[in-house]
């Protein structure tokens, strides 16, 4: 009995797959591909950046199961990896400037004005067929630093 519970162990550690992570990034309704977009762990080390067609992939760390993006002059992005997911979809927006109010309120502001953004361009981008219908893929976290 012992013997076949090691070999059992052993077998699945021996058989389990690496997960990869991948994902494309595009710019907010108009669906451009963004290219050389940088993705950061949660410990801001470079993991990858995207292609010239916004796509990326990188190996998922145990440890790791949220990053982040940055490009200039688009908001900062940062996305929790769901564990049945296909493929990441990430529409970057322009960064806002909100004048005269607080920093609390602005980033309230912000906060709510994306949500209600990310919900259509969601939608319209699987009304484009740039997200298949029935596909699993990671939604954006709206977080605001």
């Amino acid at each position: 009995m012992r013997y076949l519970l090691i070999l059992l162990f052993s077998s699945s550690v021996l058989f389990s797959q690496e997960r990869f992570i991948k994902g494309y990034v595009y710019f907010e309704e108009d669906f451009i591909p963004i290219p050389e977009v940088m993705i950061f762990d949660n410990n801001n080390r470079l993991i990858t950046e995207t292609n010239s067609e916004g796509y990326f992939t990188f190996k998922l760390d145990d440890s790791n199961k949220v990053f982040f993006t940055d490009y200039p002059g688009l908001q900062k992005e940062t996305v929790n990896i769901i564990d049945n997911s296909d493929v990441t979809y990430i529409f970057l927006m322009s960064d806002q400037n909100i004048d005269f109010v607080s920093l609390k309120k602005a980033k309230r502001i912000i906060k709510r004005e994306r949500k209600r953004i990310l919900k259509r361009i969601y939608k319209k981008a699987i009304s484009k067929g740039i997200i298949k219908e029935n596909s699993i893929y990671n939604k954006q976290n709206i977080v605001i630093e």
